[in-house]
């Protein structure tokens, strides 16, 4: 199914679109004469033969095993292909968590010393919450700016699905167009919130960026987590 995100546009007007994530074709195909070369993983140790295993359990005599007995290497399960697996927590001492473990938020000042911890607070999705469009700002930024200041993490493309929808968006694609500039978008009833798009997401700052060619268009939002501070000369 196609994701959505609820959004308005420079004249208050909001609406449901369709959005997916840009993917990039791998520049390097690997290749043996006859095919594809194939990943896959396969099993090197166990629990058992793990080398903070050994440590714990041989100690002094780890050396003289590992010359004469290999217990490093369990010949019924080295080399195995790894197919489908879960993932599991695992305690510092190496035992099964049996449900997921607390979090914890560590914040540090400038100077990487560290301030506080506190309980870390679930982020709830906001961009496609029924009354709370995510919103045009009167932040513009031309785009030689925009890739000077900010660190772009994700692109994804909005895309229409019906005659209206089409009308919407090519409308705000030839807006930014014509100033060659990206507009901030926030989330939140108060309009100041950063674009979260699943539960415990990543925050980031949307930056929406138009293009059109004649009745065609392509507008995308541009998130980014990380604002640069020095001044790149480009």
């Amino acid at each position: 199914m196609m994701r959505q995100l609820y959004i308005s546009d420079f004249d208050h007007k909001s609406t449901k679109v369709n959005f997916t994530s840009l993917s990039h074709a791998p520049f390097v195909t690997l290749k043996t004469k006859d095919s594809k070369v194939e990943h896959a993983r396969f099993i090197s140790n166990t629990e058992k033969t793990d080398f903070d295993y050994l440590t714990k359990n041989l100690k002094s005599n780890l050396e003289s095993k590992l010359l004469k007995e290999d217990p490093d290497v369990d010949l019924e399960k080295f080399g195995k292909r790894v197919e489908y697996t879960d993932q599991i927590y695992l305690s510092s001492s190496g035992q099964v968590l049996h449900q997921s473990p607390k979090s914890l938020d560590v914040i540090y000042d400038v100077n990487q010393k560290e301030i506080k911890r506190q309980p870390s607070k679930e982020l709830e999705p906001n961009v496609n919450l029924e009354g709370q469009p995510i919103k045009w700002t009167p932040k513009y930024f031309s785009r030689k700016e925009a890739i000077t200041k900010f660190v772009f993490k994700r692109s994804l493309q909005l895309l229409h699905h019906d005659d209206l929808t089409f009308d919407f968006l090519y409308n705000m694609a030839k807006h930014l167009d014509e100033k060659s500039s990206l507009v901030s978008m926030t989330a939140g009833t108060k309009s100041h919130d950063p674009l979260v798009f699943q539960l415990n997401g990543v925050p980031y700052r949307g930056f929406l960026d138009g293009y059109i060619q004649d009745k065609k268009f392509m507008l995308f939002l541009r998130l980014s987590n990380l604002e640069l501070k020095a001044k790149i000369n480009v």
